[in-house]
């Protein structure tokens, strides 16, 4: 008979988005099995009428998690069941790091840590307090790591990070970003190129490189940036101060289904500061779009496969982005017709691929 699991996931924001999908997914995917799962999320759960089993699930006051942390604790006892193994499915430093520390604190918990973004991250600073609140967790990461029974990178680069203070509990899964890999099909720029950002407004997405890019654009381009966040507003006064006469922004707020802007779109462009596994990417290569992604630390140079699927621009330098830009459409067809060999490497990103290997992870335990 096998043993009864309570698996509680705790992800900070369980909002629609990278995150929110890819533990949606692997809820959704454990639906055959005998597990008991419990949500611990800060702020209203996006997906919470999209389950497709029950679960239990913990809405708690939009707080800091570190304020929160005693309301975990007493959540987490209530949930721990000395006739079952329980497990913590947590996701992002921060979370990881209290995980690992209620693991040390009570008894009878185990720990599966999931690192979405490089361990960079936490040496990149945007101010002052984003540097005293990133040295406190670089601190805490690189020395309560290893008590995890197992940490779950999803690029190989995070991987090999981790293992220069974790050796011995760090796995690579690729996340569950896809349902199914599409064909390719060739497609055409004429008359106006069509542009496509998608992700969140923030300083670390460096969606500026953009906007600035635009009055450097000789080529009649239709430029869609989708994403909601803190520089939406900010964002939404640059395009205003960078209009170009060959260029039509559409900012749009968070769409719940981008798959039609992926489809009309020819070239996915990625500005951020630093990169996990970014599912904008890999979705944008199973819809045939080539990237232009920032010369940056993480998972661009992963997904791109070295240049297979797109080129790199140095951050910060948007005449380079434009410059970039400008190549690849005069090179458009050659830069597409690498994507026929696609299907091979989006496999890993599939959500019966990808799961799986995490039960396998969690089934170990």
């Amino acid at each position: 008979m096998k043993e009864k699991k309570n698996l509680i996931v705790l992800l900070p924001n369980f909002k629609f988005g990278g995150a929110g999908n890819s533990v949606f997914s692997l809820i959704n995917y454990l639906k055959k099995t005998d597990f008991n799962i419990s949500v611990i999320c800060v702020g209203n759960c996006d997906y919470k009428n999209l389950f497709n089993k029950k679960i239990n699930l913990y809405e708690l006051e939009n707080k800091s998690l570190f304020s929160l942390f005693p309301k975990i604790i007493s959540i987490v006892k209530k949930i721990k069941s000395d006739d079952k193994k329980n497990i913590i499915y947590s996701n992002h430093h921060y979370a990881n790091i209290y995980s690992i520390l209620l693991k040390i604190f009570l008894k009878k918990i185990h720990v599966i840590g999931v690192e979405r973004t490089c361990i960079y991250e936490l040496s990149k600073y945007f101010s002052f307090k984003d540097f005293l609140k990133k040295v406190f967790i670089k601190t805490a990461v690189f020395s309560i790591y290893r008590f995890a029974d197992c940490i779950v990178s999803n690029t190989i680069f995070t991987k090999k990070e981790i293992r220069n203070f974790s050796k011995n509990n760090v796995v690579q899964i690729y996340s569950p970003s896809i349902s199914a890999i599409k064909d390719y099909k060739n497609k055409s720029i004429k008359p106006r190129i069509n542009l496509l950002w998608v992700g969140r407004l923030s300083k670390e997405k460096g969606c500026k490189d953009l906007v600035y890019s635009a009055k450097y654009l000789n080529f009649k381009a239709n430029i869609f940036i989708l994403g909601d966040g803190e520089e939406f507003i900010e964002i939404k006064k640059l395009i205003k101060k960078n209009q170009n006469k060959n260029v039509k922004f559409y900012l749009k707020k968070y769409i719940k289904n981008p798959y039609p802007y992926y489809k009309k779109s020819h070239i996915l462009i990625n500005t951020s500061f630093f990169e996990g596994s970014n599912n904008s990417i890999v979705q944008a290569i199973n819809e045939n779009l080539i990237i232009l992604a920032s010369n940056v630390p993480g998972g661009n140079k992963e997904l791109l496969q070295n240049k297979k699927f797109g080129i790199f621009y140095e951050k910060d330098d948007a005449s380079d982005l434009a410059k970039k830009l400008k190549k690849m459409i005069e090179n458009y067809s050659k830069f597409q017709s690498k994507l026929s060999f696609k299907k091979v490497f989006l496999k890993n990103f599939t959500s019966n691929f990808s799961n799986e290997k995490t039960l396998k992870v969690i089934n170990k335990i």
